[in-house]
């Protein structure tokens, strides 16, 4: 079962109370199934890792209630989330000039947000290289991953000074061995890809 982060389910959420109100996203969350109810209804924790069915089944709810039956509403989701995430850590972004270092550094953060789509079962350790090969195959030039769970204070300062890093321009493999070197916890994230 794919899984992703509560951060994207709350983007979603977000994007429907400012644009929307919240009687929009009570009139959404109501036509759900009580289990994906529950699960909206309460706080939705951006670290931690929900069924991917949540969000597919919010979306499909969204379109059907809000959308007309259009997908236009998801445009305009995209479009307050990256203005919400312009003001955050991924500003780096908005300051990049070159599209294919644009496209490098976003490649590098989809695994971040979803795990395990498309895999029907995953034996331990094997989805880091299962996934890993399947967003290369899919045009990331470089992907980062960990055969085995990470803690979320750990994950959070190493990944936030390995973006630093690649905002400085270092190649993802070598800002990775730096973070790895440095830092004050065991970081067991691989790099797979061509690493420039």
């Amino acid at each position: 079962m794919g899984r992703i982060k509560g951060a994207a389910i709350r983007a979603r959420l977000d994007f429907l109370r400012s644009q929307h109100g919240d009687e929009a996203v009570t009139k959404v969350v109501d036509t759900l199934e009580p289990m994906d109810q529950v699960v909206l209804s309460g706080t939705v924790l951006p670290s931690i890792w929900y069924p991917f069915h949540v969000l597919a089944n919010l979306d499909e709810a969204i379109r059907r209630e809000l959308g007309d039956g259009s997908q236009d509403v998801f445009e305009q989701a995209g479009d307050h989330v990256a203005r919400q995430h312009a003001r955050t850590i991924y500003k780096v972004f908005f300051r990049e000039t070159d599209p294919d270092r644009v496209l490098k550094l976003a490649s590098c953060i989809f695994a971040n947000y979803y795990s395990g789509l498309g895999r029907v079962s995953v034996r331990s350790g094997e989805e880091a290289i299962g996934m890993s090969a399947a967003w290369l195959h899919a045009g990331a030039r470089t992907v980062l991953s960990s055969p085995v769970l990470i803690a979320d204070d750990v994950a959070c300062e190493s990944m936030a000074r390995w973006h630093a890093l690649l905002a400085r321009g270092a190649a993802p493999a070598d800002a990775l061995a730096e973070v790895s070197d440095t830092a004050d916890d065991v970081v067991p994230v691989l790099s797979f890809g061509a690493g420039w």
